[in-house]
């Protein structure tokens, strides 16, 4: 074989290689691009039972309130993560994490990982989600706290 077909074909290979790495690192359905950052509140609340609770309320775009996603957990304080299986199912106490496409439109996750971290002025973290339908989403938020309401349970 002469030299400049042996370049080539090594050439050939190295892109196959470069293309197949890139393919192979490409999100399968995910809704959320890699990279993107969801914003939006965090505010003390009460739980079903008048409990404390903590919530969140995350949208793609600030100001605009839809499609979003909204987490609920009946405790006093975010903790460091979260995570539920729903085909166990969350117990009473813990909490609910519901996805809302539109308006009056929002259904419990199936599953959900959440992780936490609080600095007093702003939460940030990552979710991944599953929806009903078994589509997933992934990505970043950032929820500034809301310290105009003042939840008063019990």
């Amino acid at each position: 074989m002469k030299r400049g077909h042996t370049a080539k074909i090594i050439g050939v290979v190295g892109i196959v290689i470069v293309v197949a790495i890139l393919l192979l690192r490409t999100p399968g359905t995910d809704t959320t691009p890699p990279g993107e950052q969801y914003v939006g509140t965090a505010e003390e609340g009460c739980a079903p039972w008048d409990g404390a609770a903590v919530s969140m309320s995350l949208s793609p775009q600030k100001d605009t309130p839809f499609p979003s996603f909204y987490v609920s957990l009946w405790m006093q304080e975010f903790p460091s993560s979260f995570s539920f299986d729903g085909s166990v199912g969350m117990s009473e106490d813990e909490g609910s994490v519901s996805y809302c496409p539109q308006k009056q439109e929002c259904e419990t996750v199936q599953k959900a990982k959440i992780t936490f971290e609080d600095t007093g002025e702003v939460i940030t973290g990552t979710f991944n989600l599953m929806l009903q339908d078994g589509q997933q989403m992934k990505g970043a938020y950032e929820a500034t706290w809301d310290d105009t309401i003042l939840a008063m349970c019990g």
